[in-house]
């Protein structure tokens, strides 16, 4: 299982993910909307943290309270992250839209 998952590979691929969604070449559940490059930092901060408080996360990203909380609430809305509370902590959340570029070999996708 653990070749399938290819654990160590994990940021790399999130952070590819983030780059081609943000450059428009591929799209996500609401195709209008783009991401922005500094979601990568976002989802790695969690990715080494398991779980962590909205405010660290938007730290982590580099930007302006305001313009995080924005990115923040489209990774949540996407469902990139998840939280059990409105307020609450956030985690790494497995949406069917990214499962393939997270996990190429658990769920193939036909654009890499």
């Amino acid at each position: 299982m653990g070749c399938l998952l290819r654990l160590e590979e994990l940021v790399e691929r999130i952070r590819r993910h983030v780059e081609l969604r943000s450059s428009g070449m591929i799209s996500g559940p609401f195709e209008e909307k783009g991401l922005r490059i500094e979601a990568a930092r976002m989802l790695q901060e969690i990715l080494m943290r398991g779980e962590a408080a909205r405010g660290s996360v938007i730290s982590a990203s580099g930007l302006k309270e305001r313009t995080g909380r924005n990115l923040l609430g489209q990774l949540i809305e996407e469902g990139l992250l998840v939280s059990d509370t409105p307020k609450g902590e956030v985690r790494l959340g497995f949406p069917i839209h990214a499962a393939g570029w997270f996990f190429p070999d658990l769920y193939p996708t036909l654009s890499r």
